[in-house]
């Protein structure tokens, strides 16, 4: 599908996102392959990609909500219960959190985001291809909100080895580090600056946070500066320019 090569969208969908929006247009396989006809296509992709980003978003942060990588807001007096059975997981729903900025998840196989990393199930060079999908989509979480992390990263070579992905525009700051572990973690050190505004939008998001004020005087310390400038900033497909997005397919 042409649509696969206009970089303003793909990149900034991502990998479950794009499978979703194009499966909108598997019906359209025998439509002619015309100008107009790929216009509505990108016209309707532009008009509706706003509910992507919010909704990949929150997909992102959920899926990185456990209680090892969250800190509860100040006003918030909730107690979160366990699961007996996975401590890593909450027996509930929890709201009203930010993600610190360092991170430790988990996949496994079977999920949408990357493959198992352990050695005697998928093996560390065939888990290389789904860590690199992860990265990607991280990647353009990270772009929406305006942090031009590049895509010109190298996957880790071994287990236990950090490895990181730069600014395109400051290729010696590290946009985050992170590692790969045998038993299925991989920890992940983030830009602090990218956490604040992730926890912003999220919040926003979610109903949790109103204005800047709202979230400086939630938010822990060392997350509580210049937060105003992260309020409603994710980046939307209809600002840019439709006309030169539009100049690659010719």
């Amino acid at each position: 599908l042409t649509i696969n090569q206009l970089e303003e969208i793909t990149d900034r969908l991502t990998t479950s996102s794009r499978r979703k929006i194009f499966e909108n247009f598997k019906r359209l396989s025998t439509v002619d392959f015309t100008m107009e006809n790929i216009w509505m296509i990108t016209m309707y992709i532009l008009k509706h990609s706003k509910d992507y980003y919010d909704e990949q978003l929150l997909t992102f942060y959920n899926d990185l909500t456990n209680p090892q990588n969250i800190v509860k807001y100040k006003s918030n007096q909730r107690v979160f219960r366990l699961n007996k059975y996975r401590p890593d997981r909450f027996d509930e729903e929890v709201s009203h959190f930010v993600l610190n900025y360092r991170i430790v998840t988990q996949k496994t196989c079977d999920t949408d985001w990357y493959g198992n990393i352990r050695e005697n199930n998928c093996g560390f060079k065939n888990h290389n291809t789904y860590l690199a999908d992860y990265v990607h989509d991280i990647i353009t979480i990270a772009k929406n909100l305006g942090f031009m992390a590049s895509r010109n990263f190298d996957t880790p070579k071994s287990f236990n080895s950090k490895t990181y992905v730069y600014y395109e525009d400051k290729p010696n700051k590290p946009f985050m580090e992170y590692k790969v572990f045998k038993n299925g973690n991989v920890h992940i050190k983030f830009d602090i600056e990218f956490m604040k505004a992730l926890n912003v939008e999220a919040g926003r998001l979610c109903g949790w946070l109103n204005s800047p004020q709202e979230a400086s005087e939630e938010f822990p310390t060392e997350m509580k500066e210049n937060l105003d400038k992260y309020f409603k900033v994710q980046y939307d497909c209809l600002s840019c320019n439709n006309q030169n997005l539009l100049g690659l397919l010719k």
